[in-house]
């Protein structure tokens, strides 16, 4: 068995993970393989590319998070058994925001990380853990995910004064913590 240690002095970010982890002999097609029969390829695409930042060269991956529409949202919504509003009150002009944001400490990956924020979809644990038991995934990957989203989801309701069973994860930080983990 090979160990890798990572010596994460200044943390790291899930892109940069897999970035590393790419660099260090995992390969694409794996990756984009056990991504896939998660069934969320609707809700995000991912971007892998060589880049190079002050003379350093390594792998960029970046999560683009997916626009859903109004109907597809709903659909998912209701397969979530999610809760939701039916009909809109308001028309606020279809007012999207987009934001552009670079990891300070991304000195490895090249340039930033954009993340479009999605509109809508907060899962929970028993969601995310359905989500990656339904998956083609190995069974030690699902076993491993899973226990990173439990810690995620207790280090969350410490932080909110809630149960772990009761935190919801926004789309965009969900989706890109599936991918990542």
């Amino acid at each position: 068995m090979r160990v890798l240690y990572l010596d994460l002095f200044s943390g790291i970010s899930g892109d940069m993970t897999m970035g590393a982890l790419l660099d260090a002999g995992a390969t694409e097609s794996a990756l984009r393989e056990g991504l896939s029969s998660l069934g969320i390829d609707d809700e995000f695409e991912l971007v892998v590319q060589k880049k190079n930042k002050a003379g350093i060269a390594g792998t960029d991956v970046d999560v683009l998070i997916k626009e859903l529409s109004p109907d597809l949202l709903h659909e998912k919504q209701h397969a979530l058994g999610l809760e939701h509003h039916h009909g809109h009150e308001h028309d606020h002009g279809e007012e999207h925001h987009h934001h552009d944001h670079e990891h300070p400490h991304d000195h490895h990956h090249g340039a930033g990380h954009h993340h479009h924020h999605g509109n809508g979809l907060r899962r929970n644990i028993v969601h995310i853990v359905d989500l990656i038991q339904r998956s083609g995934l190995s069974e030690a990957v699902k076993a491993d995910s899973i226990a990173v989203f439990r810690r995620l989801a207790q280090a969350e309701a410490a932080v909110h004064g809630t149960s772990p069973e009761e935190v919801h994860f926004h789309e965009v930080g969900a989706v890109d913590a599936i991918v990542d983990i």
